[in-house]
């Protein structure tokens, strides 16, 4: 198709206009298929073109409300104060910034343990609709790919038909 490189993209009106000439094209990249299957990789080079890298994050989820004294119980129960026990029995005094430290972090450890397994490599994306997270599935994306690809190579056929392009 005779369409500026700069101007070849899923999205740009040159390219739109150019792909309504190959009959059964325009389908290939205007149904929802191809919408859904295009959202994220869209999403995600937007995110990092105007906010900085894209880094996947572990959600916890569920009320994290807990009392200190439910938090120290979990500690205790995990071996989280294991260390603060053994430094206590040292004949010389801990300091109390260190032992304010290892206790902040035992109830942060005991925290994320009550609050269970977390959901991993979650990334943060929003659009028109709203805000939501999507969780990377590779296989399931390259699936989706290969069928639309598959799509297109059946409207291009037959490979010896094809015109070179124009310059």
């Amino acid at each position: 198709m005779p369409v500026d490189e700069k101007d070849q993209g899923a999205g740009y009106g040159a390219f739109a206009k150019a792909r309504k000439t190959v009959p059964g094209l325009d389908q290939a990249f205007s149904d929802a298929d191809f919408d859904e299957m295009y959202k994220i990789p869209r999403l995600i080079r937007h995110k990092a073109a105007h906010r900085g890298p894209v880094t996947p994050q572990t959600l916890y989820f569920g009320d994290d409300e807990y009392t200190d004294e439910q938090l120290d119980t979990a500690a205790e129960e995990n071996g989280y104060y294991d260390d603060l026990r053994v430094l206590e029995t040292l004949p010389i005094p801990l300091p109390n910034v260190i032992r304010d430290h290892i206790i902040s972090l035992a109830r942060h450890k005991a925290k994320l343990k009550l609050l269970g397994d977390p959901a991993k490599h979650l990334i943060y994306l929003k659009d028109k609709t709203g805000a939501f997270f999507y969780h990377p599935d590779p296989a399931g994306n390259l699936a989706d790919f290969f069928a639309f690809l598959d799509r297109v190579l059946a409207i291009i056929k037959p490979w010896n038909k094809m015109n070179p392009p124009t310059i």
